[in-house]
């Protein structure tokens, strides 16, 4: 366990600055947890450009679904409207 992990977990942190770090990185391992139990953990492209491509767009469907989980947990009515062209 390294310096910051441990800090946070005993809850001595000495420097606000290493705990904010640790909360950042705890928010990004958690989304990351979310999105591979969500959408799996492999990338089925073979070229590297394809691979980034398929990481953003599950990147994207995560996003929607969170987006959806909200509006019904929230009871948000969404506001869509019409381009009109």
């Amino acid at each position: 366990m390294n310096m910051i992990t441990s800090e946070a977990l005993s809850g001595s942190c000495k420097s606000q600055h290493k705990c904010k770090h640790y909360h950042l990185r705890s928010n990004v391992e958690s989304t990351d947890m979310a999105i591979k139990a969500k959408l799996g953990d492999s990338v089925k492209s073979k070229n590297f450009t394809a691979q980034a491509n398929e990481v953003l767009c599950k990147l994207i469907a995560y996003n929607i679904t969170v987006l959806i989980s909200a509006i019904y947990e929230l009871k948000i009515e969404p506001k869509l409207f019409a381009l009109s062209l």
